[in-house]
């Protein structure tokens, strides 16, 4: 009975152990990921809370790093311990370190606070939806309307503030119908539009009640770059007069004969801009490649470039980034022509560059044209201005790259060819299945096999892109009078790409 008893105490003991040593080990490993708040506890009466807390990163070398203590060279030990310029953040305080301000306990925005402490003559101010109230003020007034355009709106856009160019929050109509909106405040633009700053559920922000459910409102009161942070909080924004209201400014231009409004949408519109030279353009294109005409006349028509050093990379990949980017070019110029697509164009350009190397990218435009011609959904391939987890240097499926170059041409454009009953790897609930079936039934690819195989996982290649994109605006080089499938499932016969 005693050795029972001794069994089971020393059993209860080793489990103690155990768990002890688990506990332990558990402690470690979130101590690697957590903030120890020493130095804010230690110095907490001489920290100053910040007002204005959005920064952009502003290195002298390109980048900042966060340190252990305001003035200390010691890295801190964590995988955000260096930020590339661009990169926007908030700060929760401020501290002196021998008449140097420091800022500290940064939250990226993915509620976890950045551990470390950094200059802050390497940040710079963003500009946020307080410094549009702030200089707006003396125009806000009650609103005394009622809601039956946010109810009747088949969705509702939040702004950041009106004529915002920041990113728009959505919310289908599900979600609010029954909701109650409160209004803080209304405000009413150059234009004759009305917005309010509401409250509905837990969503608040600006809502144009004269459009409620438009994505494409333009960036009339568009956000400054950043500035210099400074310690009494005062900012002079200065938004630049390229950005007032793009959308009018075009159609000004048009009166005046500086962009031709009629839309044309014709394939004629799409020219080729320079010449291939084989000895002097790609070295790694043979002359019986099955790509080779497509590769030579998408470089022809500036459509899909090299990778350097004379190589086009037939094998490679190409990103979302560039997938939307030849998106936008191609439409403008089908729509308007060379010369007028690329006016409107630099609109977008002209709205967005600015921001390049303060967390905006070059692409933003293209993004922004997508979304105002409805090639794409807004916020199906956006992005909060300043949120780099949004993917889009990553290499793109051949399904993705027919989802967004399906809404380019118009019906006329895209005329059945082909009967589709069925596809080897593709049935109704695959991802864009109805993108998918129309560019077969225009002839625009025929699948990878002569069973019509598409592949619609695989990431793309430059010579399928570059194929593709030749099917898509020369139709004498689409496929014509095929039958994808049969009553069993089975295809019949297929093409290439």
């Amino acid at each position: 009975m005693i050795r029972r008893i001794f069994i089971i105490l020393a059993a209860v003991f080793l489990f103690v152990l155990a768990v002890g040593f688990m506990l332990e080990s558990s402690v470690a490993v979130y101590a690697d990921v957590v903030w120890s708040n020493d130095f804010y506890d230690e110095n907490k009466s001489e920290i100053e809370s910040l007002s204005r807390n959005r920064f952009c990163a502003n290195g002298p070398e390109g980048y900042i790093t966060f340190k252990e203590e305001p003035g200390t060279e010691i890295d801190i030990s964590d995988s955000r311990a260096t930020y590339d310029n661009g990169a926007v953040f908030t700060l929760d305080g401020i501290y002196i370190y021998e008449s140097e301000y420091w800022g500290g306990n940064a939250d990226n925005g993915h509620y976890s606070k950045i551990p470390g402490w950094v200059p802050m003559n390497h940040l710079l101010v963003v500009y946020i939806p307080t410094d549009f109230a702030g200089e707006n003020e003396d125009d806000f007034y009650d609103y005394v309307g009622n809601f039956d355009t946010v109810y009747a709106a088949r969705r509702l856009v939040f702004w950041q503030w009106p004529g915002s160019d920041r990113e728009k929050r959505v919310l289908e109509s599900e979600s609010y119908k029954n909701a109650e909106i409160s209004v803080r405040y209304a405000y009413k633009d150059d234009q004759g539009r009305e917005w309010g700053y509401v409250r509905i559920n837990n969503t608040g922000g600006w809502i144009c009640f004269t459009e409620p459910d438009s994505i494409n409102i333009p960036a009339f009161y568009p956000a400054p770059p950043p500035t210099k942070w400074s310690r009494d909080g005062i900012f002079e924004w200065t938004h630049p007069d390229a950005q007032h209201d793009a959308q009018y400014d075009a159609q000004n231009d048009a009166q005046n004969g500086a962009i031709q409004q009629q839309p044309q949408y014709l394939l004629s519109n799409i020219n080729k801009d320079k010449e291939y030279e084989p000895d002097q353009t790609f070295v790694d294109i043979p002359a019986n490649a099955w790509y080779k005409n497509a590769v030579t006349s998408a470089y022809e028509y500036g459509v899909i470039y090299g990778v350097g050093d004379n190589r086009f990379d037939p094998g490679g990949t190409i990103t979302i980034q560039n997938t939307i980017d030849i998106a936008a070019r191609i439409h403008a110029c089908y729509k308007y022509g060379k010369e007028e697509g690329d006016k409107w164009l630099s609109i977008y350009d002209n709205t967005y560059n600015q921001y390049i190397g303060h967390g905006y990218t070059y692409y933003y435009a293209s993004i922004r044209y997508c979304e105002s011609e409805e090639l794409i959904k807004y916020g199906e391939y956006s992005f909060e201005a300043f949120d780099y987890d949004i993917p889009f240097f990553d290499s793109i499926t051949r399904a993705e790259m027919v989802h967004i170059w399906s809404k380019i041409l118009q019906p006329k454009d895209m005329v059945k060819q082909n009967m589709v009953l069925s596809l080897p790897d593709v049935i109704t609930t695959t991802p864009y299945y109805e993108d998918v079936k129309l560019f077969y039934e225009a002839g625009i690819i025929g699948g990878v096999d002569d069973q019509g195989t598409f592949k619609p996982d695989d990431n793309i290649t430059r010579a399928e892109a570059a194929t593709i994109f030749m099917n898509l605006i020369d139709v004498s080089k689409r496929h014509i009078g095929k039958t994808y499938g049969n009553a069993s499932g089975v295809s019949d016969t297929g093409g290439l790409v």
